[in-house]
């Protein structure tokens, strides 16, 4: 089965597509003019400079671009000469669930619906990070020493330690019971 026929043919879905370094926001802009749905995550910062501030702009995932297509638009967006290929895994090209897509939005910004709660976290609880370029991982508070927590993923099954500053994090849900 080829890639084009995995992709349905009347319902659009996301797809990360694979491009060349630096023409990310170019490829976007063409595809948009061409009726396409495309978005790339782009990271603002803010740099800090003697006499002045400058904010730069930098792709999330670089050489990556995203777009919700269905079967009829997908040679559209591999005849771009900067385009190389749809991501896919042996083989088999995965759609990027919506949730997945917003995640990314609110990683770079875009999305500022974000709840601040000062409670004290223990083992157990479910938590989801809020703030900063982890936003939106969710997991079990594992362990904490000071602000040091280590997380274990739903998501990915794993365990992740990392610095968290507590007000980065919302408990989604109450601790585990420990038998």
């Amino acid at each position: 089965m080829s890639i084009k026929d995995q992709i349905p043919k009347n319902d659009k879905s996301w797809y990360a597509v694979k491009c060349k370094w630096r023409c990310e926001k170019n490829i976007i802009l063409d595809l948009l003019g061409q009726g396409i749905h495309a978005y790339v995550p782009i990271q603002k910062k803010v740099r800090q400079y003697a006499s002045r501030k400058k904010v730069s702009e930098s792709v999330l995932i670089p050489s990556h671009i995203f777009v919700e297509i269905c079967q009829d638009e997908y040679l559209t967006v591999l005849k771009h000469y900067h385009v190389f290929s749809f991501l896919n895994f042996s083989g088999i090209l995965n759609s990027i669930p919506q949730a997945e897509m917003d995640l990314m939005r609110r990683v770079v910004g875009e999305f500022e619906d974000v709840l601040i709660e000062s409670n004290t976290y223990h083992p157990g609880d479910k938590v989801q990070i809020i703030g900063g370029e982890l936003t939106g991982l969710k997991g079990i508070l594992v362990e904490l020493n000071n602000h040091n927590f280590k997380i274990a993923l739903e998501s990915l099954g794993m365990g992740l330690h990392i610095f968290v500053d507590p007000k980065h994090l919302l408990r989604i849900g109450s601790r585990k019971k420990v038998a």
